[in-house]
């Protein structure tokens, strides 16, 4: 993960701008510049529609231009004294799009978003445009939450890794590796087991719940001989043990990243969308929503999104 070139996106809000300070240490420490990003829309119906007693039609360049001076006088907030910062206006597309488009053309190595983490109707409205940069975003994505009681500048110390073998998950380690090296921090990786199923677990003593408690004690078993072994071999020196967990996935990463006062949630997502994003979820996605402290999400370098 060398960090040269890091992406923060603003609205113009107190909380967005609770990311500047997290995006600010992060460039101190690896001496990288920032790109200040506001993602304005494409067609604001309140500026582009004058109904007869509404007023006077305010121009699309007028509008542009506010927003151009808004963010110019953004870059100038006490949280980014000392530092080169780029602004950039974008439109005229979807976020996603036009944001990824941005970060190919400046070669950006991070996206901080600062989200709100609503749920229900206020979350449809706010909570999606995280999602959607997570899942389509080619570069590692910090949403950054604010932790109560955090120090500040921000430093990740309690970091959980949701991992289950897959090469997939492994594309965390060059991210552990480098995080260690510049924080210290400590890694608690998480290896979750499905739930039993309701009809197994209400028959104690049964051939079938024996058989499948067994079995989960046996791949608790497998699990921690692989990562002692990755360990030895790829992270030696990094400070990283592994726990184990029954239940839903999303739902037990959350509450052990409660328990630890976790200040960083570090996972890969599949990039998947389409039908299959549909059907099957997206872990990432909920944890980007519901975890009390930060998520890094990581795209693996060989992952395509599927439609």
């Amino acid at each position: 993960m060398e960090l040269r070139n890091l992406l923060v996106t603003t609205d113009f809000s107190e909380h967005a701008r609770k990311a500047y300070p997290a995006a600010t240490a992060l460039a101190k420490e690896f001496q990288a510049r920032i790109h200040l990003v506001h993602v304005a829309d494409a067609l604001p119906p309140f500026y582009y529609m004058n109904y007869e007693g509404l007023g006077t039609e305010i121009p699309q360049t007028d509008y542009f231009d506010e927003l151009d001076r808004q963010l110019r006088e953004e870059v100038r907030h006490a949280a980014f004294e000392q530092l080169e910062i780029n602004p950039h206006l974008l439109h005229d597309g979807q976020p996603h799009e036009v944001l990824k488009t941005l970060c190919e053309k400046e070669a950006i190595d991070l996206l901080v978003i600062s989200t709100h983490g609503h749920t229900s109707f206020g979350h449809a409205l706010l909570g999606s445009f995280a999602q959607k940069i997570v899942r389509h975003s080619d570069v590692p994505v910090l949403i950054y939450r604010e932790k109560e009681g955090a120090a500040q500048p921000y430093v990740p110390r309690e970091i959980i890794v949701p991992f289950d073998f897959s090469e997939n998950s492994r594309a965390v380690i060059p991210a552990v590796k480098e995080i260690s090296s510049e924080y210290r921090s400590r890694f608690t990786f998480l290896y979750v087991l499905e739930s039993v199923p309701a009809v197994v677990s209400m028959t104690p003593g049964g051939v079938f719940y024996d058989s499948f408690w067994q079995a989960a004690r046996d791949a608790a078993g497998q699990a921690q001989e692989h990562f002692d072994k990755l360990k030895a071999e790829q992270f030696p020196d990094v400070d990283a043990r592994l726990e184990t967990a029954d239940g839903i996935p999303y739902l037990k990463i959350i509450d052990r990243a409660r328990e630890l006062s976790a200040d960083l949630v570090l996972m890969t997502t599949h990039g998947w969308t389409g039908l299959k994003h549909f059907f099957l979820g997206s872990v990432s996605e909920k944890i980007v929503r519901k975890a009390p402290c930060s998520v890094l999400t990581l795209r693996p370098a060989d992952a395509e999104e599927k439609p």
